[in-house]
C-alpha cells in the first residue's frame, strides 16, 4: 500500500480535574492526531506525548517537528506491504518512539482490511 498523504492535527483538551505526578500538575492534554491516507483509505494514530520533555525525551512540540521534517517525508509516496515495513523504514531515526508508533498505527488501520 502506498502512503499518499499524512495530515497532523494538534488538539487541546482541558482536563476535568488536574492530574498530578511527582514532576508536574497537568491541567490539559495536547496530543497530535496523525491521519495516514493510503489508496483511498484513512487510518488514525495518536502521539500521546506530554507538552514538556519531563517523563521522557519526547514532547508534543518536538514530536510535531520530527514528524513534519523527518518521519513523514521518509514515508510519503512509498509502498509498504505490512506495518512492519513501515517500522523498519523509520528504524534509522533515533528515539521518537511515540511519533513513530502513531504513524505505524495509522498505517495499520489502512492495512487491516487486506488481511
Amino acid at each position: 500500500m502506498r502512503i499518499d498523504a499524512v495530515e497532523l492535527y494538534r488538539l487541546r483538551m482541558d482536563l476535568v480535574s488536574p492530574f498530578q505526578t511527582s514532576f508536574v500538575i497537568q491541567t490539559f492534554r495536547d496530543p497530535i492526531i496523525v491521519c495516514v491516507e493510503s489508496e483511498g483509505m484513512r487510518g488514525y494514530g495518536e502521539v500521546s506525548t506530554l507538552p514538556w520533555p519531563l517523563y521522557n525525551e519526547e514532547a508534543t512540540p518536538t514530536a510535531w517537528l520530527v514528524l513534519t521534517n523527518y518521519l513523514i517525508p521518509d514515508l510519503l509516496g512509498k509502498d509498504f506491504e505490512t506495518p512492519i515495513e513501515v517500522a523498519e523504514k523509520l528504524r534509522h531515526w533515533r528515539g521518537q518512539a511515540m511519533a513513530k508508533a502513531a504513524l505505524e498505527n495509522a498505517f495499520f488501520q489502512n492495512w487491516m482490511p487486506m488481511i
